[in-house]
């Protein structure tokens, strides 16, 4: 169950607090149907979330961290660059494996629009080389609009495509993870 105002805050911090990318031709596109109409463009980064006590490191995709209109976190509990292929959207376990879990908000971190989480869909990396990861997903989520917070069964669908470029992070992802079968 989301906690509105805790997830709002923690969208927003997380997204500010991610460290500058090592480049500049990184992009995004991505657009919304459902409960909320909108489109989003910007620059997007991949890196490594460190392992803590509670939580197993984590391969981190972000598309729009600093953007106006929002942004979609897809992490990965394997912590690997992912090889090209298709890859579920669930939500976020305690378990490692292959699955994305996908975190969008809409709007600015100062003004958020609502926060809704991916429920079930696709990513699909398209290719990878050192430094970069290109993909496109379709992604069906669930959440609130600010407007009404403590109503949470809003649905949205996401889709678009990303050319991600690694953040200084990257030197600590290694290995790499299986996909579904195309």
């Amino acid at each position: 169950m989301f906690q509105p105002a805790s997830i709002l805050g923690m969208g927003a911090a997380m997204l500010l607090a991610l460290p500058c990318p090592l480049s500049t031709d990184a992009q995004f596109a991505l657009s919304t149907s459902g409960a909320l109409r909108m489109t989003a463009t910007g620059h997007a980064e991949f890196g490594a979330l460190p392992a803590t006590a509670e939580v197993p490191a984590a391969l981190s995709i972000t598309l729009g961290a600093r953007s106006e209109s929002g942004a979609l976190v897809l992490m990965q509990r394997v912590g690997a660059v992912p090889l090209a292929g298709r890859y579920a959207v669930s939500e976020w376990s305690g378990r490692d494996g292959a699955d994305f879990s996908a975190v969008f908000v809409a709007g600015s971190p100062a003004e958020p629009l609502g926060v809704f989480r991916g429920e079930s869909g696709t990513v699909t990396i398209t290719a990878t080389r050192p430094g970069r990861i290109e993909g496109k997903f379709r992604i069906e989520a669930r959440g609130f609009l600010a407007v009404a917070p403590d109503r949470e069964d809003v649905k949205v669908t996401l889709t678009g495509t990303f050319v991600a470029v690694g953040n200084r992070t990257v030197a600590t992802v290694q290995q790499v993870s299986p996909a579904l079968p195309l």
